[in-house]
């Protein structure tokens, strides 16, 4: 069984100094978009999608601008659906996705795999299919789940991990994972917590940060307390003993 790490989108944001603390006020800020490809008894399962072939071969105009601003290179090479082929899968062998939210940056590969089950929190969902303003109407782009995604939506259900809320476990034989609220950035965005053999776990914590002095930073594109709360209790003693921290 093994972890894949995968930049699924290489952003260059202008005045990143204050952005994602990284790069200058002047210069850009280099960054990834990281997804996780997870393989299990029941397929594969990735972990956001990051920026789909359509998003590199024929944007709209809207993913134009926004390809513009955060300086990414369209490159088709960085897309999930290739990343998973170079590592000698089909785009089929994806049977599970599971979201921190539906930003066109996280989500803009699911139309790469329609026959996946796309795991989403329920008040993302609710977020997607019933937008309250135009920071969920617009973000969420309807190009991206125009394919119909089979949704399996999740649910609070008195579960913890680490001490926060998460929804219940997804077994996937020798990997399991939940969604952990951690609400702010949008109205629905969770980490995504994989539970692997030997008491290993892995952590997609979505748009937020962690610092490597073991201190969590509020995120400018506004993950709340709940995230810096959680990063730190993750480096308390009875944590996990390999634990992953990705950062967009």
């Amino acid at each position: 069984m093994r972890v894949h790490h995968l930049n699924c989108g290489t952003i260059n944001v202008p005045g990143g100094a204050s952005l994602i603390g990284t790069g200058g006020f002047f210069t850009p800020a280099r960054g990834v978009t990281h997804c996780i490809l997870a393989e299990t008894d029941d397929g594969l399962l990735l972990v956001d999608t990051g920026w789909g072939t359509r998003d590199c071969l024929a944007p709209t105009l809207f993913m134009r601008w926004m390809t513009a601003m955060g300086g990414h290179p369209r490159d088709l090479k960085e897309t999930a659906v290739k990343q998973v082929e170079r590592l000698g899968y089909a785009a089929e062998d994806v049977r599970h996705i599971a979201l921190t939210h539906f930003h066109f940056d996280h989500a803009g590969g699911l139309p790469d795999f329609p026959q996946a089950k796309v795991h989403i929190y329920r008040e993302e969902y609710e977020a997607v299919t019933q937008p309250r303003d135009m920071y969920e109407r617009y973000p969420y782009r309807a190009e991206h789940r125009a394919h119909r995604p089979h949704w399996v939506v999740h649910d609070l259900a008195g579960d913890q991990w680490f001490g926060f809320d998460c929804t219940p476990l997804i077994d996937l034989g020798s990997v399991a994972f939940c969604l952990v609220p951690l609400t702010g950035h949008t109205r629905g965005h969770s980490a995504v917590a994989l539970r692997l053999p030997h008491r290993v776990s892995v952590q997609n914590l979505g748009t937020c940060s962690v610092f490597p002095t073991g201190a969590a930073k509020r995120h400018t594109f506004g993950a709340t307390r709940p995230t810096s709360m959680l990063c730190m209790a993750l480096f308390r003693a009875d944590a996990p003993p390999t634990t992953y921290f990705p950062i967009y």
